[in-house]
């Protein structure tokens, strides 16, 4: 069987308003976000392509960052969905890996085990189990606890076949689905999704604190 092409994905249009600015563009020991970001699946994984989802206003920045020469650029969206729309159709892969930004601690063994989980399944994610009680509030009040055991935190990378993915988030927009991650799309087309372990060092920056 011929092996399956993948696409390394990933969406920096983001203005991170709980940042209060480009989380992608902060430095980490000198070294800009998204490059780490790029690094790091750089070195983890073979992919047939590289795709930056990225706005207009920020290319000359990013075009100062020395990413490589395969890099490919599709226009940032008004939302992470669009904008990830927008790389799936300049894809020729029949996978795709997306894959936050602002994730630049991921490992090699998180970025591998999640493809060979998608290419065995369909699609797959990587994340963790909560290990904090979880609790389930409606009107500053507590609904419900809810097992642990049973929530699963989402990373990235999240891989699937990419038609598949391009229909499901394409129909959610039409939808008005407000989706936090590409899982949710598929899901929400009736598509199973597989879990695999990441581990607490692949953090998502969201906040200053998080530098």
């Amino acid at each position: 069987m011929p092996r399956k092409s993948i696409a390394a994905i990933i969406p920096a249009a983001g203005n991170g308003v709980r940042f209060g600015g480009k989380k992608q563009f902060a430095l980490i020991n000198g070294v800009v976000v998204l490059k780490a970001a790029l690094t790091a699946l750089q070195s983890a994984y073979p992919f047939d392509e590289f795709i930056i989802g990225a706005a207009e206003e920020d290319m000359a920045f990013i075009d100062t960052l020395d990413l490589g020469s395969n890099i490919i650029f599709s226009p940032g969206g008004a939302d992470r969905s669009t904008t990830v729309i927008n790389a799936l159709n300049r894809s020729k892969c029949d996978f795709a890996a997306i894959h936050d930004a602002v994730r630049p601690f991921v490992s090699k063994e998180i970025v591998r085990n999640t493809i060979d989980k998608a290419l065995s399944d369909g699609a797959a994610i990587c994340g963790v189990f909560a290990v904090d009680t979880v609790k389930l509030v409606a009107d500053s009040k507590v609904a419900a606890t809810l097992d642990r055991e049973r929530v699963f935190l989402s990373h990235t990378p999240q891989v699937f076949e990419r038609e598949k993915l391009l229909c499901a988030l394409e129909s959610a927009l039409k939808s008005g689905e407000r989706l936090t991650d590409e899982a949710s799309a598929y899901e929400l087309a009736g598509f199973p999704v597989s879990i695999t372990l990441s581990d607490k060092r692949n953090i998502k920056i969201t906040y200053p604190e998080d530098i």
